[in-house]
């Protein structure tokens, strides 16, 4: 009988009462011996140890990945592949301007073109109404309006006149600004005609964006034509500067 309860005694609570141990804090009775106090108290430690030490872990891990992303390219591979781009871009733009005025200035519509289709995107995307007829082609309808009207004027100039061949184009040269009034009056009436009620303040922004864009696009960059058509140098000046610029700030 001594030995049986002595036996008993060196049990936890809840194994003597037949339930299952829960946790460490539920363990507290008076016949629990030293050792079992100690071994408890040593699992709370290791516990504790083991919760503050995997903030550290994560805070290593994330720095090491972090570290193998940087790594992950060498600077070296990304500046071969920038010179090989770059150069290839620079001998593109001098075989361009290498055929004369004319390419150049084709080269300048192209970018025109980009720069408004990505402009009238940001509104294009975000927008909310999707029944509007018209939209997209009244948009672009203001935008060749405006083109046809500024390279007219820039090529009834005689200097660039002189550059045309003889083609229904050098024929029609003389009634561009007839021809575009049509077409801004045309636009004009497309534009009131394709309103409908309710979505006035809408399609009124839609008008100012595109009015802004093309101010951006056509009205601003009209300069670089008149540089063009005056000699090239004046177009390859300003551009080397922007192009020695970027280089220079990623090599420094």
């Amino acid at each position: 009988p001594a030995a049986a309860m002595a036996e008993l005694r060196q049990r936890p609570v809840g194994a003597r009462l037949g339930q299952p141990l829960g946790s460490s804090a539920s363990i507290r009775s008076d016949t629990d011996t030293d050792t079992e106090l100690d071994t408890l108290c040593l699992e709370e430690e290791d516990e504790a140890d083991a919760q503050t030490e995997r903030p550290d872990t994560a805070q290593a891990d994330a720095a090491g990945a972090k570290v193998a992303h940087s790594g992950g390219e060498n600077k070296l591979v990304k500046l071969a592949k920038r010179l090989i781009f770059g150069t290839l871009m620079l001998a593109t733009l001098c075989g361009i301007v290498s055929l004369g005025h004319l390419a150049t200035l084709g080269l300048v519509l192209f970018v025109q073109i980009l720069m408004f289709r990505e402009l009238v995107n940001v509104r294009y995307r975000n927008r909310h109404i999707k029944h509007i007829p018209l939209f997209r082609t009244t948009q672009w309808g203001w935008f060749y309006t405006c083109l046809l009207y500024t390279y007219g004027n820039a090529f009834s100039e005689e200097r660039a006149f002189s550059l045309l061949r003889e083609g229904v184009v050098k024929q029609l040269l003389p009634y561009v600004e007839l021809i575009s009034l049509g077409l801004y009056s045309f636009m004009l009436m497309t534009v009131v005609l394709t309103l409908q009620k309710g979505y006035y303040k809408y399609q009124m922004g839609q008008l100012a964006w595109t009015i802004a864009t093309i101010v951006v696009t056509v009205v601003q960059v009209n300069s670089f034509t008149q540089n063009i058509l005056n000699g090239l140098f004046w177009f390859l000046f300003p551009v080397s500067l922007v192009i020695c610029n970027d280089s220079m700030a990623y090599f420094c």
